[in-house]
């Protein structure tokens, strides 16, 4: 099957669809030699359909442009920096959201000093690198994606029951950073990522499952079922950790939301676009439009809100 870091490399390369050269072109004529490296995810990723989609980029640059100071202020506040994009191509609009980082900051949000889930439960997704400045920077991404996946497992395996399956073990894992944040998809979302990826998912389970300092036993007779003690006391710990986790994230995701007003040039455009999308029976009245603000104040004042938030299934996410 060859190392961890092989399997990460095998996976995030392939052959790139017009539609995403379209995107990466206009990047690199925007930011130039700023641009390090260029991250293809998210759901046109696993679907090829950009019709009626909004396709997600993260953009590793060098640093932020010296001309751009409030976009740099906000960044180092809270990375990334989440700008909205629209080109034409093949006589249609294309439209995509990417999120900026530095390489520092990249580093740093997929290490396992990183407590927040943001970065590091997104690389252990379907992702592909479409760019890259050079083989140094390669290396510097493939060893970002594999500590993020060591780590992502490191904090999920203290929470998981005692005996499991790697399908049980992902679904759970998925579905508990996704709770740290505030997100539009639905429950069955969750299990559409890990059938895409389920053979990557595993792959690098079994590498990184026998590296990590938990007494974790594979049960050969049952195929892919683990079995693992962990004392009560680390179980609390770490459930307090994912409680806090839940909070701090939904918070973060509150202030990514205001801070998209500041670094989207159609913030209100997209917004609508979002909402129409993740919950069409939502309707606002024109006078409410003017404004991001007006229309979630209409929203939380109003009876349509119930269908944001029914069965806790959708939630607004328009970063």
């Amino acid at each position: 099957m060859g190392s961890l870091y092989d399997i990460i490399s095998n996976r995030i390369t392939g052959d790139i669809p017009l539609e995403v050269e379209s995107f990466v072109n206009t990047f690199l004529k925007s930011y130039k030699d700023n641009i390090l490296a260029i991250l293809f995810y998210g759901s046109c990723l696993r679907t090829g359909n950009f019709k009626n989609n909004v396709a997600d980029f993260y953009i590793i640059v060098s640093e932020f442009p010296k001309k751009q100071k409030l976009d740099r202020y906000l960044s180092y506040f809270l990375p990334p920096n989440v700008y909205y994009l629209e080109i034409p191509c093949r006589h249609e609009i294309l439209k995509a959201k990417y999120g900026i980082f530095t390489l520092q900051q990249f580093r740093k949000m997929s290490s396992i000093n990183s407590f927040q889930p943001y970065l590091w439960a997104r690389l252990v997704q379907p992702i592909q690198l479409v760019y890259t400045k050079n083989d140094d920077v390669k290396k510097e991404i493939i060893s970002s994606i594999l500590t993020a996946s060591t780590t992502m497992l490191f904090n999920i395996i203290p929470t998981i029951k005692d005996h499991f399956n790697l399908k049980e073990l992902w679904l759970h894992a998925l579905n508990l950073t996704y709770k740290s944040e505030i997100r539009p998809e639905r429950r069955n979302h969750i299990s559409k990522i890990y059938n895409y990826s389920k053979d990557y998912l595993n792959g690098i389970s079994e590498k990184i499952l026998n590296v990590l300092p938990y007494p974790i036993k594979q049960n050969n007779k049952n195929g892919k079922h683990y079995s693992i003690y962990i004392s009560k006391r680390l179980k609390l710990i770490n459930k307090i950790k994912w409680s806090v986790r839940v909070v701090n994230g939904k918070i973060i995701s509150i202030l990514r939301l205001i801070k998209v007003l500041f670094t989207f040039d159609n913030a209100l455009s997209y917004g609508y676009f979002k909402l129409s999308k993740h919950t069409p029976g939502v309707k606002i009245p024109k006078i409410f439009k003017k404004s991001l603000l007006l229309s979630f104040i209409y929203i939380f004042l109003t009876g349509e809100k119930r269908k944001i938030f029914k069965n806790s299934n959708k939630l607004i996410h328009y970063y």
